[in-house]
């Protein structure tokens, strides 16, 4: 059997995205998910249900799958979800990790690409650029799983040699994306029975955005690269925009978008400046290739009313 790429979390947002790029250039992909909605499929895929927090079934992929590199998306995906259950957060995020990464160093896998979030950096006191060597001040559960997770990965990488980068993504955007989504929200608003949206109009209500194309592309770089590489890269626009603007540039293109602002600043990113891609762009090649307005127009294909 020739070597396959693991994609853990294969049927939420970024694992579908991941798997397909990866089957549409031909590679062998093992999809792995705790549940797959009916129709997911796709040439090249083998599905397989697997709890990451239960290693027996973790390593039952590697022992049968003949693995050699791993996309690690699996994860309770943001704030958002699991509020009041801060221990299946850590369970799945932070230990599901670790069991993968277990499974990894035994396999001698060749890249185990790490999905974290720019969550990990938390609230910073000024709103400067931040670059990977930047504090990681999470202190909520999702963040804090996910910063736990990173040190789980870099002392794999550091004790055992699991070829481990961690990508610490900003915030996700697309029509596919089936979580909370602020840029999703605003176009429902423009249904007739939708409400309003509660938009913050402080300048300091910073979003950073990136299309789930040049997501999946920063992804398929790191997972592809044969150089050594840092333990962590941002993965962003490099570009902030405040909700009051986002607002702005989805109702210039959609037509019948409301919302309605208020005067408290929300920082649903963190307080903190622009993420610096600068090593991204330096070590894997990465250079944002989707603007706002072009990620705006995707959900036009998807039904959404432009104007």
């Amino acid at each position: 059997m020739s070597a396959r790429v693991l994609v853990t979390g294969a049927n939420g947002f970024v694992g579908r995205a991941v798997c397909r790029m990866l089957a549409a250039r031909g590679t062998g992909v093992v999809a792995a998910d705790v549940e797959f909605d009916e129709g997911f499929g796709g040439v090249s895929l083998e599905r397989v249900r697997c709890d990451l927090t239960d290693f027996g079934q973790v390593e039952a992929l590697f022992r049968n799958g003949a693995i050699d590199r791993v996309v690690h998306a699996g994860a309770i995906s943001g704030p958002m979800l699991c509020r009041d259950d801060p221990l299946t957060m850590h369970r799945v995020n932070a230990a599901g990790t670790l069991n993968l990464l277990e499974s990894a160093r035994i396999h001698r896998v060749g890249r185990f690409v790490l999905l974290s979030s720019i969550a990990v950096y938390g609230d910073h006191p000024a709103l400067t650029p931040v670059a990977e060597h930047a504090p990681l001040l999470a202190d909520d559960p999702y963040g804090s799983s996910k910063a736990v997770a990173e040190r789980f990965a870099l002392c794999y990488r550091a004790s055992f040699g699991v070829p481990v980068v961690a990508l610490r993504v900003s915030s996700i955007y697309g029509p596919a994306r089936r979580t909370p989504c602020l840029v999703q929200a605003l176009i429902d608003s423009a249904n007739d029975d939708a409400e309003h949206v509660d938009v913050s109009a402080s300048p300091l209500s910073l979003r950073q955005l990136i299309h789930i194309d040049d997501c999946v592309h920063g992804v398929l770089l790191a997972l592809d690269s044969t150089a050594p590489l840092q333990f962590a890269y941002n993965i962003a626009s490099g570009t902030t925009i405040s909700e009051a603007g986002l607002a702005q540039a989805v109702a210039a293109r959609y037509a019948g978008v409301r919302y309605r602002l208020f005067e408290a600043p929300r920082f649903s990113d963190g307080h903190i400046g622009a993420l610096d891609i600068g090593a991204a762009t330096r070590d894997l090649n990465f250079i944002p290739r989707v603007s706002l307005e072009q990620g705006l127009s995707t959900y036009a294909s998807a039904g959404s009313r432009e104007r």
